[in-house]
């Protein structure tokens, strides 16, 4: 799936993006939101990776203007309560270059691409997010893209983050 959109081009991750994708996590300001607190390894970033694009559904967020890797969506497999996956939903995850941040491009790129998964995934009937509370410009893209949040306070313990400590999250959902 490829989705062109006014500013931006999202397109399934290559071998070539993992360079970018290591300094976008390896940022503090896009890591900390993210909920990673820890610098990671170059094996912790290879292995990300490799997993992410696996999934069949990771994809680059790219700048028309100058072809540049600037973020990143993945539609993560979800599990039911029975360990089976539930090819029904996914969960979104998403990240971008600070320099981008406030233009609107990631409310653009996921825009776009929730209606590729549309047209590519007719089985999908839900999409789930997860954002730390004190993460706003997250939350404000949620919410630009109709959202609706269906848990207000989700702990995360620790060993399940990235984090020395527990984090809070809100649950979101997309019906489609």
């Amino acid at each position: 799936m490829i989705v062109e959109t006014k500013r931006l081009i999202v397109r399934p991750v290559t071998d070539s993006d993992r360079a970018a994708y290591g300094e976008l996590l390896s940022m503090p300001e896009v890591a900390s939101p993210a909920g990673q607190n820890m610098a990671p390894t170059a094996e912790q970033l290879d292995s990300w990776f490799q997993s992410e694009k696996a999934t069949g559904m990771a994809f680059a967020i790219v700048d028309k203007a100058t072809n540049r890797y600037i973020g990143s969506i993945v539609w993560y497999p979800v599990v039911n309560e029975n360990g089976e996956p539930d090819e029904t939903s996914r969960e979104l995850g998403y990240l971008m270059r600070p320099e981008y941040w406030g233009q609107g491009l990631m409310t653009e790129a996921l825009r776009g691409s929730i209606q590729g998964v549309r047209q590519h995934y007719a089985g999908l009937r839900e999409i789930r997010a997860a954002v730390l509370k004190n993460n706003t410009r997250s939350l404000h893209v949620l919410e630009k893209l109709n959202f609706q949040v269906v848990d207000p306070e989700v702990s995360l313990p620790v060993g399940e983050s990235l984090t020395p400590k527990p984090q809070v999250l809100l649950a979101f959902r997309l019906d489609l």
